[in-house]
This record gives structure tokens, sequence and C-alpha cells, in this order.
């Protein structure tokens, strides 16, 4: 089943997205569609069709889904309805050909103080495979993770970093002695 779902609050890039269910939406891998926000969880809901109907179903997310401002463990949506995950808000269009006034209740979430936050993001899109990602890694927030990836292409070759980024990534590794590697500007190198 396909359903789309209408962003009506927050920014994204894209305000109308087409969804194949079942989809998992979260900040992670392994969504279908991937929010880049920090109050997103990893695998945070996932939207399903049961019987005609979509459903909604958190997927224990730390900040909570909300259909229609309450926050929820799992939820029917019928057409026209709105939810919230984080600073977004989205309502869900498709034919249901089903009974309306014979909806399954909402189950509450056991933490009725989930919130929805007010942010700026994007709907991203996995990175390209020639993509560069500098920043602390998960495993030691003093070190960097530098991911260079090479792309594919037999005819462009490898990616090259420019001068000013490559400056930019020494600058942030320190010798021995503590000193950054590259030098000061307006500084000559002996």
């Amino acid at each position: 089943m396909e359903a789309k779902l209408v962003v009506v609050g927050g920014r994204v890039t894209k305000n109308t997205i087409s969804l194949e269910l079942p989809a998992i939406l979260g900040r992670g891998r392994e969504a279908k569609l991937r929010i880049g926000d920090s109050t997103i969880s990893r695998k945070h809901c996932q939207v399903y069709e049961k019987d005609g109907l979509v459903m909604v179903q958190d997927l224990g997310s730390l900040n909570g889904t909300l259909v229609q401002g309450r926050a929820i463990k799992e939820a029917p949506l019928p057409p026209g309805t709105e939810f919230s995950l984080g600073p977004l808000t989205f309502r869900v269009e498709y034919e249901y050909h089903g009974d309306l006034s014979a909806l399954p209740e909402p189950v509450p979430a056991e933490d009725a103080s989930a919130k929805a936050e007010t942010a700026d993001l994007e709907v991203v899109e996995p990175a390209p495979a020639n993509t560069l990602q500098v920043g602390p890694s998960a495993s030691n927030s003093d070190d960097f993770a530098i991911l260079k990836a090479v792309s594919q292409s037999a005819t462009s070759g490898p990616n090259l970093l420019d001068s000013e980024l490559a400056m930019a990534l020494a600058s942030t590794d320190p010798d021995a002695s503590g000193n950054s590697k590259v030098p000061p500007p307006d500084s000559k190198e002996t």
C-alpha cells in the first residue's frame, strides 16, 4: 500500500512524500524516510497498513510520536489525520474504504509528557558515495572521524580534497607535542 505524507508543520526540502508501506521514519540508516534532526530517534516510528487502514507505532523513541497532539504507542491514521515527530507534523493521505466509525482506539504512550519541539530540519536522502564526513566520532569525542569515499567511476578517478579542507582537517590533528601541524596564516614553514 502507498500513502502520501504532506508536511503541514516544520521545514523540509520536500512537502509531499510518497511512502510504500510499511515504512520506518527516523534519522538512522534503517529508516525508509530519513529525517535529519537530533530530536528524531534513529528508528522513531513505523507507519504500516492494517486492513486498509494506515497505522503508526512509536518504536520506543525518546521524544515520542504524537497523533492529533497526543503521545501514542500505536494509533490509527484515518485519511487526513495529523501526526508529529520532533519538529515535523505530517498529514496522511490515502483512500480508505472501511468504516471510519469502527476504528481501533489509540494506545497512549506510557510517558504522556512527550512534546513536539520546533526546529528547522530537512528530510535527507542517503549520502552520496563521494561524500566526505568530518565530525566527532561515536567512540571518542576527542577523535575526529574522517571518511573519504572514493568515486566508483573509473573515468573520474578518486575525489581529492581541496587545499582549504585539507588544511582544516590537518589542523584538527595535533602532533605529539600537542601543536597543530598546520602553521598559522601568514607564517612560513621551514
